[in-house]
């Protein structure tokens, strides 16, 4: 089911009906590689490859290094610092400590 669609300047591209035009024409401007989805064998269920050990390490990476786990880590650091910062030192001062307390 596709469609020929004509440009201004007369080029032609091929665009699924249910598409449209200026979404396909991001996608061929994309850098981003294209994912090839395996045809799944028969037994197997799902059609998606064993990944083995390196494709875990890698996806471990790619979680580990992400902007979401960066957030979660500087959130728990705060939390974190918050205790510290409420609870007196005894080293400092102890008559302030003492008085804290009471």
């Amino acid at each position: 089911m596709s469609k020929t669609n004509s440009t201004d300047t007369g080029a032609r591209t091929d665009v699924p009906a249910d598409e449209p035009a200026d979404r396909a024409a991001g996608e061929r401007l994309s850098t981003a590689p294209r994912e090839e989805r395996p045809e799944p064998e028969s037994g197997t269920g799902s059609g998606v490859p064993a990944m083995g050990v390196i494709g875990w390490a890698r996806w471990f990476w790619r979680q580990l290094t992400s902007m979401r786990v960066a957030l979660i880590l500087l959130f728990l650091l705060s939390l974190g610092a918050v205790p510290g910062s409420l609870i007196p030192q005894t080293s400092v001062d102890d008559f302030k400590v003492q008085e804290f307390k009471e």
